[in-house]
This record gives C-alpha cells, structure tokens and sequence, in this order.
C-alpha cells in the first residue's frame, strides 16, 4: 500500500507539473494571438487538469486508507498481544499440571506394567474442560490476527506477530493433544513454552518501541 501510495503521489505531482506546462503555453499563446499555440496548451492544460484530479483523489483515497489501517492495527495488536498473554498464562499451567501428573503415574506404577497411554487417557479425560478453554481462547487469538493481517500496511512488522502465533499454535497442539512418551512430552513441552516466552518480549518491544 505504501508503495501505491508513493506511486499515485509522484505521478499526481508529474501531471500538475505538466498541466503548469500546457497552462503557460495556453496563457502565452493567448497573449500573442498564436491560436494553434492557444488551442494546444488550452485542450492539454484541460486534459492535464483531469488527469490530475484523478490522481490527487487516488493518492488521498489511498493516503487516508493507509493512516486508517494504521490506526486499526495500532488498536488491535493491544488486543492480539493481551489474548496472546492470556493463552501463553493458561497453556503453562496446564502443561505444567499435565508433565506433574504424567511424572506421579510413572512415580507411583510397579514399572513393567506401566503404559503411558494411561497417563495420556487420564490427562485427556481431567483436562478435557481446560482444553475447551483454551480452543476458545486460540479461536479468539486467531481472529485479531486475522484482523492485524487484514490491517497490515507494512508500516509495523507484522512478522512479529504471524511468528508468535505459529508458536504459541504448537505450543497448544503439544498442550491438547499429549502423545509419545513423558521425556518427549515434557521436552516437547519445555521447547514450546521457551519458544512462546520469546515471542512474548518481542510483542512487548513491538508495542512499545516500534
């Protein structure tokens, strides 16, 4: 959009340019009784005028578009990086609840006979309202992001943002969807959540310094 926006400002100056060029030509043609010199600077300062018009009305159609996204993402990454503290709050604690209550099954089971599908039933089956939560709250996530992409003029990086949402995604599907063994989980889980911490600080520097 910024480059429509340089593109349509640069060629509205180019043509006003050319329309003071027919202009003098009109207005010395005229003063020297030179119809042919009147007559081309008079229907080139008109066409010179309209095209003008359009492209003035195109850069500040563009121009005000430009500054009302801006405004928008400005509104709405505040809304994006609250959900996005929010869902990281809830993914962490019940990831955590999750590893401790996977640990204590293993802790507490004779050893042959212990089967991590177990674990992953009774995870599956304790947590199951948690879980629900916390698909609403990526569900609500994935919409302001949906609305920054929507508003995103290259003015703010919206990089930041569709890469702490690919994060804190895995770091979901990891959390709602348990599977393999405790020490891949559990890493699984570590690696995510690190991962989701850093996305964190660069929200924080986005809002506050760029």
């Amino acid at each position: 959009m910024r480059i429509a926006m340089v593109i349509s400002g640069i060629l509205a100056a180019l043509a006003f340019i050319v329309l003071i060029g027919f202009a003098i030509v009109w207005l010395v043609g005229f003063k020297r009784s030179k119809k042919t010199s009147s007559s081309v600077g008079k229907i080139g300062s008109s066409i010179s005028a309209i095209v003008t018009a359009i492209l003035l009305v195109i850069f500040v159609g563009i121009y005000v578009d430009y500054n009302h996204k801006n405004n928008v993402f400005v509104e709405k990454r505040i809304q994006y990086n609250l959900k996005y503290y929010q869902l990281s709050d809830k993914l962490k604690s019940i990831s955590d609840e999750e590893t401790n209550s996977w640990n204590d099954d293993i802790y507490l089971s004779s050893g042959d006979d212990y089967d991590p599908a177990d674990s992953i039933d009774d995870i599956e089956s304790t947590y199951s309202s948690d879980f629900k939560k916390i698909d609403k709250q990526f569900e609500q996530l994935s919409a302001e992001r949906t609305k920054l992409q929507k508003n995103n003029t290259g003015k703010y990086n919206f990089e930041i943002y569709n890469s702490s949402f690919k994060k804190v995604r895995n770091f979901r599907n990891t959390v709602v969807n348990p599977s393999g063994s405790y020490n891949s989980f559990s890493k699984k889980i570590d690696n995510f959540g690190q991962s989701v911490d850093s996305s964190m600080d660069d929200l924080r520097d986005a809002t506050y310094y760029r």
